[in-house]
């Protein structure tokens, strides 16, 4: 069975949102972090940010298969 790992977008003070992972170094960066929830796939996690906003960025160190 996979393990779920959870989820956040984090929101700069430029209003730009970045995804980030379970367990990133970058996740106290910003001005607000936003708990999207628990997921077992990546591409999940950037479901549930698109439901924030289409224009949601994704950590180079914890998403980097996005880029």
């Amino acid at each position: 069975m996979n393990k779920s790992f959870y989820c956040y977008l984090i929101r700069y003070s430029s209003g730009s949102l970045t995804l980030h992972l379970q367990g990133c170094s970058h996740l106290n960066e910003g001005e607000n972090r936003i708990f999207l929830g628990s997921v077992y796939k990546d591409f999940q996690a950037m479901n549930l940010a698109k439901r924030h906003s289409y224009d949601v960025s994704t950590c180079p160190d914890c998403m980097g298969k996005y880029h």
